[in-house]
Formats: structure tokens, sequence, C-alpha cells
């Protein structure tokens, strides 16, 4: 099995302030993206790890360990991904697309996303919804309330066989504007599962999320420091 990774550690972060590109701030004295990088580093499965980077920024840190490859940021979350697929190995069975704004990914969590990625076409985590959810009108008022049990909230990474994504991408469906890359391949008519998510695994895009990131952060070292295997869930402040 030969897993490409596409790390997109692009995204400038205006929402977070300062000007500093998001998956370079520090989290826990570390750049944000090198958290999971390490995470796929660690795995036999992973044999490329692309690092998509802001523009300008191609250059940057050309020693990092574990990099195999370099892609440059576009306009839009999708132009990345792209531009990241342009440097992957042909040879390899399935690629992974994660952001870097989720650094508390899991090896379990990726091998359950190439699992499904292999047996699929395409495969992504999700959690399921576990809040109400209202539609709104023009003027802010409910128009109704939507049927959860068949909602879940996407994560990454999202899983690939070598060649789905890039398809899509030449058919010209990835040309509108899409949330997540999944999206890109459903408008192509592939099909995608959805496997078992986590939690743990939020993404930052405000610094409200990185207090949050450095809070468990805090909480995992104690106690992994007592010896006490597990942590609970996360929650999202409101």
């Amino acid at each position: 099995m030969r897993v490409s990774v596409v790390l997109l550690a692009a995204g400038l972060g205006k929402r977070m302030g300062g000007k500093t590109p998001k998956a370079f701030v520090k989290l826990g004295g570390r750049p944000l993206y090198r958290l999971s990088l390490d995470v796929f580093k660690s795995m036999k499965e992973v044999r490329q790890i692309v690092l998509v980077v802001p523009k300008g920024m191609k250059g940057y840190a050309p020693s990092e360990a574990g990099v195999t490859g370099r892609g440059e940021g576009g306009a839009r979350r999708q132009d990345s991904v792209r531009n990241g697929l342009g440097a992957v190995d042909p040879a390899s069975d399935v690629v992974l697309i994660h952001d870097a704004a989720r650094p508390f990914v899991t090896p379990e969590l990726i091998r359950r996303v190439i699992q499904g990625a292999m047996e699929h076409g395409g495969a992504i985590p999700g959690v399921p919804v576990r809040d109400t959810l209202k539609r709104m009108d023009s003027a802010g008022h409910i128009e109704g309330t939507m049927d959860r049990k068949s909602l879940w909230a996407a994560q990454t990474p999202q899983g690939f066989r070598n060649g789905v994504l890039e398809a899509a991408y030449a058919s010209g469906h990835g040309l509108e504007d899409a949330t997540d890359d999944a999206q890109i391949v459903e408008r192509a008519g592939g099909r995608v599962a959805i496997v078992e998510g986590n939690p743990e695994n939020f993404k930052i895009t405000s610094k409200s999320d990185l207090d949050l990131a450095e809070d468990y952060q805090r909480r995992r070292r104690s106690r992994t420091s007592r010896g006490t295997p597990g942590f609970p869930p996360v929650r999202r402040r409101p």
C-alpha cells in the first residue's frame, strides 16, 4: 500500500488576525502544520507528503524532514489542492487531502479513511450532527427545522484512489466553488463513503479555536504524564 498525502498549509487565516499564515501559527511552541505532518510521517503506509504553502512561500523550510513534494497555494482551497495533486506520485494507491488546520488527526482515523477509499473509491471521516439545525430565510426568520438523522459533519483527511480526484478536476468539476474535496468528486458522479470521524479532529479557524486547542493539548499532556489513557472529547465553544 502506497499512500500520498497533500497537506494543505496555504490558508492565510484572516479570521485568526495577525500576519502569520494560519498553518504557521505556533501551537505548543510548534508551527501548526507540523502536528499533523508528524502523524503522517509516523505511518508506514505514507510514502509521500506534499506540503502546499501560501503563494511566495514554496521554498519555505526546504529541508523539512518527511516532505517529499511541494505545491503553492491558489486563490481557493480547491486550487491549492489541484496544485498539490500535480506533485503526487503516479504510483500511489491512495491520495489523502488533509487540512493542516486539523492538528489532532490520529493514525487510527487516517487508516479508516485509507480503507474506505480502497473499498469505495473515495472516503471521508465524519461525525453525526448533534445540534438542532434551522433553515433561515433572508429576513432572519426560521423557515423550518432540518432532520439531522442523515446529516454528518465532514472532516479531513479525505481520501481517494489515485486518479479519482484528478479526473474530477480534469472534467471541469473543480471550477465551481467547493467546500471540500468530496463535493468535487460527487459532482463528477463519483460515490464517496463516510467513515467514523473523531470529535477531537476539529478545525482551527479563529483565535478562540486556537485557545481551545492549547487547552486541549495541556489536558492531554496532563493525562499522559499521569499514565491515564485517552481523554474526553473536546466541546466546541458556542
